[in-house]
């Protein structure tokens, strides 16, 4: 099942499937899976609990979309990466960067709710944990091309990935031009070595593009 997240986009005044989804993740986010029910989203977008059951059997169906779209969301991340890494040598500068645009909206905060959700229902738990290994495996390929085993470069993955999970915890105040002014220094002390000149170009393009206060400082 596949629930991709859009503006509220009415077609003969009727809402879509991807419009409660929407309103779902926006109340999820914001106090937790037990706030999401019908007759609440159904205020919310201002129309009766018969557009709900247009596009969803249940309750369950719903948070069934809300799973998967935060499911699609991580994967198209990690495929996006994986297309650049099939043009250019693997660096953990393209996961910074990712993990930094995720921080524009509310996809980290999403994160931290699923977290939560999942700490509280053991269905919800193997889905992140699918997640969680499928971006510690992508990781350890940028450690294995620089020469690690098989098991320190798990490791070392682990300790990168814990470390974004440690900042989507923690109600740090540092703004997006700040941490984009670190992610060399993450890198360099993640890998234990300094970028590359190419490393260096992939890293301010990434940056700059993601925020334009990057190219006024550089």
């Amino acid at each position: 099942m596949t629930a991709k997240v859009t503006r509220i986009s009415r077609s003969k005044g009727r809402l879509s499937r991807s419009d409660w989804v929407a309103a779902a993740r926006r109340v999820f986010v914001r106090t937790g899976i037990d706030e999401v029910k019908i007759d609440g989203l159904a205020r919310e977008l201002k129309v009766t609990r018969g557009s709900f059951y247009w596009h969803f059997k249940d309750l369950e169906d719903l948070r069934s979309a809300l799973i998967e779209d935060w499911r699609e969301q991580n994967l198209r991340e990690i495929a996006a990466i994986e297309d650049r890494w099939a043009e250019e040598p693997p660096s953990l500068v393209d996961v910074g960067v990712a993990w930094l645009a995720e921080r524009q909206g509310d996809r980290s905060v999403f994160s931290s709710a699923m977290r939560d959700w999942a700490r509280k229902d053991n269905r919800i738990a193997p889905l992140v944990h699918e997640i969680d290994r499928s971006w510690i495996a992508l990781i350890a390929r940028v450690f294995a091309t620089m020469g690690h085993g098989v098991e320190d470069s798990t490791v070392r993955a682990r300790i990168v990935y814990y470390h974004r999970i440690g900042y989507h915890a923690l109600p740090l105040d540092e703004t997006l031009e700040e941490l984009c002014a670190l992610q060399s220094h993450f890198t360099r002390a993640f890998t234990g070595r300094e970028l590359d000149r190419k490393e260096e170009q992939r890293l301010r393009e990434r940056l700059e593009h993601l925020h334009p206060a990057y190219r006024r400082r550089n």
